[in-house]
């Protein structure tokens, strides 16, 4: 017996369904070894320490070139609580700075999530509805001569 084009259609769609169905089921996580968290614990201090680093030589890059010390998690959008890692009032401009982590990972948390990537999104439209100029900068992108440029055009300095 020949089935019809629409039952094969609804025979091949239900196939998919159920393919997808089975792909979205979870394995559930292995549990770390006492290694395995000392090691991942490690590269978090690491991390944190470089972050860190690369923020002090960022403010150091700022003095070099005389660009005035800015403000750092400061709110700016009132009633939201949304604040910027980097802020400059100058020479009647407003600036932000915001740092992009996690971009140079495959990490699919903070920024990269979708809700993440929403919270930014609003966030910088809410900056550009209030008239302040935003840049965004990877912490690899922090410490760039372009960056530094970027801030002296921006505030006219």
């Amino acid at each position: 017996m020949k089935l019809s084009r629409e039952l094969k259609r609804a025979a091949y769609l239900e196939l998919l369904k159920q393919e997808r169905k089975t792909k979205r089921k979870k394995q559930p996580p292995i549990p770390l070894t006492a290694e395995q968290k000392a090691a991942r614990s490690q590269k978090r201090k690491a991390n944190m320490l470089a972050t860190e680093a690369t923020k002090q030589e960022f403010l150091q890059l700022l003095e070099n070139n005389n660009i005035p010390t800015p403000q750092t998690e400061t709110l700016f959008a009132q009633p939201r609580k949304f604040r910027a890692d980097y802020f400059w009032r100058c020479n009647g401009i407003a600036l932000m700075l915001e740092l992009q982590g996690g971009v140079e990972s495959n990490a699919r948390s903070g920024h990269n999530s979708i809700s993440g990537m929403k919270r930014d999104r609003e966030k910088l439209n809410i900056a550009s509805s209030l008239h302040i100029f935003t840049l965004q900068v990877s912490y690899k992108e922090l410490i760039a001569p372009e960056t530094i440029y970027f801030i002296k055009q921006i505030l006219k300095i």
